[in-house]
């Protein structure tokens, strides 16, 4: 199947399903370049393989499965589907104007909060947003690992949480390898 730049430049999703894989090449069958420019990227178990990934502001990319390449995300990276793990095989960057949603409603990762795994190096910034949800109550020093890399750098320009339990604050902690959520008493 052959799709042409103007297909993926406009508006609209392309989804990559589980056991399936996309490969970005340019007519040479060389690794290209693959830009979300006004759209989404959205993976449902399956693989994109690439040069590198630009997700533009406006445009989204989440999902489960793992993504093969270097990426620079200015849009919303919403990991899980809705729940679970996407996986950056490369650097992950997020500029300033990104927006990280992600979601926590119990304790195992993969099925009951959103996790963001990256093989490379992980640069945060932009903002954060962590969902509580419906019907799950964390615990004074529950702590959620929600995205890990080789090394992490930069921070949030701002973190919202929602849906936070009375009595019950819930700080992120960025260390040399890794962002965790840790719910503390008000």
């Amino acid at each position: 199947m052959f799709i042409g730049w103007n297909d993926l430049a406009q508006e609209g999703r392309l989804e990559v399903s589980a056991d399936a894989r996309l490969v970005v090449t340019d007519a040479c069958s060389r690794p290209a370049a693959c830009e979300v420019r006004r759209g989404v990227l959205w993976l449902q178990g399956g693989e994109v393989v690439s040069d590198s990934v630009s997700v533009w502001q406006n445009s989204k990319m989440g999902g489960r499965g793992t993504v093969s390449a270097t990426t620079l995300c200015a849009g919303t990276l919403l990991p899980g589907a809705p729940i679970g793990t996407l996986i950056h095989r490369g650097a992950l960057a997020l500029s300033p104007s990104a927006s990280s949603e992600f979601q926590i409603g119990g304790y195992n990762a993969d099925s009951e909060f959103d996790r963001v795994l990256v093989d490379g190096r992980l640069c945060l910034a932009g903002v954060l947003s962590l969902s509580v949800e419906s019907g799950f109550v964390p615990v004074e020093g529950d702590r959620f690992v929600i995205m890990t890399g080789s090394s992490v750098s930069g921070s949030f320009s701002d973190v919202v949480i929602s849906n936070c339990p009375d009595g019950l604050a819930a700080d992120v902690v960025v260390t040399e390898e890794s962002v965790s959520v840790v719910f503390t008493a008000r």
